[in-house]
């Protein structure tokens, strides 16, 4: 599995691809059994020996590739929202069983689905309002070993309460820069309009965490600041999520990403 690279796949949601760099001037790379060492034949006659046989996999030991997609990256609260995940291995097409999971915890209903034809599919109108990490744990085979879906990130938009209303809110989140240095603070906005005059608090997210002193920020006329810095380099995905009130629905406000130098 690769590694992040900054400002080449920072936004890529899930497992990162794997990138591979080969020095200007020299050949091209060789991979897998290709990459063999050639040596010369103890005559000196320049001819190379074959690569070795790759040597057979041990039951169960096989690595799979997974991938998971959501049927709607946001949804409201109540509405179904389907998982899908395909597991893929360089044998016969994987078996078994797979486990959606919600931050960790099973999805109600969506525990030990069984793969046909490698894919199975969760749907669930169980999320509460928030940003959930969905993940699918495979249970592996005789074959391939156990494996790991995503994390893929799901928004649910909902109404707070059975008081609340379900009049849309336009919600917005800005920053008073896009890119600062390490150490720097930065003015985070998230501004509501429409519906109700909006009470109730921000929480502003970085990832799946709250930003540092700013977990429920008050309203004050429809709009909410947080002051932040961050230590090292990086990206980070930034949201507001509304906690609603007694006449206005709870909400998301964002992505937006800050780069960090």
């Amino acid at each position: 599995q690769g590694a992040r690279i900054p400002n080449f796949n920072d936004d890529y949601m899930g497992a990162a691809p794997d990138v591979g760099a080969a020095e200007a001037g020299k050949p091209a790379m060789k991979f897998g059994v290709a990459a063999a060492s050639s040596s010369s034949s103890a005559g000196g006659t320049g001819t190379t020996t074959a690569p070795p046989a790759a040597p057979p996999a041990s039951s169960g030991g096989l690595p799979v590739s997974t991938s998971i997609l959501s049927s709607a990256p946001s949804v409201a609260a109540g509405v179904n929202v389907g998982f899908t995940v395909h597991v893929m291995g360089n044998g016969a097409t994987p078996t078994g069983t797979l486990t959606f999971m919600d931050n960790g915890a099973p999805i109600a209903s969506c525990g030990s689905m069984l793969l046909g034809l490698g894919t199975a599919r969760c749907l669930t109108n169980t999320l509460a309002a928030g940003v959930h990490s969905i993940t699918a744990q495979y249970s592996g085979n005789s074959t391939y070993a156990t494996g790991t879906a995503g994390p893929l990130t799901q928004t649910v938009t909902g109404k707070s309460g059975s008081t609340g209303s379900t009049t849309a809110l336009a919600l917005s989140i800005d920053s008073s820069a896009y890119t600062i240095a390490h150490g720097t603070k930065v003015t985070l906005t998230v501004r509501l309009s429409g519906g109700n005059t909006p009470g109730g608090t921000i929480n502003f997210q970085d990832g799946l965490g709250s930003v540092a002193g700013c977990a429920a920020v008050p309203l004050a006329n429809g709009v909410a600041t947080c002051s932040a810095s961050w230590s090292a380099a990086g990206s980070h995905s930034l949201r507001g999520l509304y906690s609603g009130d007694a006449r206005n629905g709870a909400g998301i406000a964002g992505p937006l990403t800050e780069k960090v130098t």
